[in-house]
């Protein structure tokens, strides 16, 4: 997790990197790619809420 954090801090870069592969972790590219973004905000906003 720390490594996470220090690249979101490192370079525009590294954070858009570092927030694409966090994306494809929660399994969130299709939401993305087919505009739900309820989905994705929920997700990536509020992680905790059902």
């Amino acid at each position: 997790m720390q490594d996470f954090v220090n690249k979101m801090y490192r370079s525009k870069t590294d954070h858009l990197y570092s927030f694409v592969r966090y994306i494809k972790a929660l399994g969130l590219t299709s939401h993305l790619r087919n505009k739900n973004r309820a989905v994705f905000v929920k997700a990536t906003m509020f992680p905790d809420i059902k």
